[in-house]
């Protein structure tokens, strides 16, 4: 996971001049419409030429506008801060994407939904460190691989606690299903069975962070 990026961190303040001729090219492309229209067009038929879903182009402008506003409604960001950002949409996305997630029960008649998790329940868990969750605004999903049946497997609760305070819901997703190096490039979440070996790789965590 990137660290946080901090506005006054003078890589960011004081950009090197590769980065400042690389801003400097961006705005001269802004003055070349044609350039933009061409690599626009390029891009629509590439999408429209895949397997993927393609909305109407109202639906396509609506959510660029979208995009667009919420990256610049503070003030125009550096293209660090932009790339920064875009990167770790991206791989939120793909995690969503990619995972599979417990059902959960949000109403308040219990068990008319059987294959549901009561989500009072998996709050309490959660707030022993039992499990962890991702959050997507207020909404929050929970990774399947953490259960057994209905209940946490035990390796998760013991995995957060060894994790660094620092490590929230998107950190430990990605410590888990990531490449790990101490498990010879397999995911924790794959080795789940093998308590001593997750153990040791998620010690390894605080060990890196205090290294140096």
């Amino acid at each position: 996971m990137p660290e946080t990026l901090n506005r006054n961190d003078s890589r960011v303040v004081s950009m090197q001049k590769s980065q400042r001729d690389s801003r400097q090219h961006i705005v001269q492309e802004l003055d070349e419409p044609k350039n933009l229209r061409d690599n626009s067009f390029e891009s629509e038929v590439q999408f429209r030429e895949s397997n993927e879903l393609f909305h109407n182009r109202e639906i396509q402008r609506q959510k660029i506008d979208h995009l667009v506003k919420l990256l610049t409604q503070d003030s125009i960001m550096s293209e660090v801060e932009t790339e920064y950002i875009l990167g770790n949409v991206k791989s939120r996305l793909k995690y969503l994407k990619n995972t599979e997630f417990v059902p959960v029960d949000r109403s308040l008649n219990r068990g008319t939904r059987p294959k549901e998790y009561p989500i009072d329940q998996l709050l309490k868990w959660e707030d022993k460190k039992k499990i962890f969750s991702v959050c997507v605004g207020e909404d929050k999903f929970f990774p399947a691989f953490q259960f057994a049946g209905k209940e946490p497997k035990l390796i998760i609760d013991k995995v957060i606690r060894l994790l660094p305070n620092y490590m929230y819901g998107w950190h430990i997703a990605y410590w888990f299903s990531g490449s790990n190096g101490w498990l010879n490039g397999d995911s924790p979440k794959d080795l789940l069975h093998l308590d001593d070996k997750i153990m040791y790789a998620a010690k390894q965590v605080s060990l890196d962070t205090y290294r140096f």
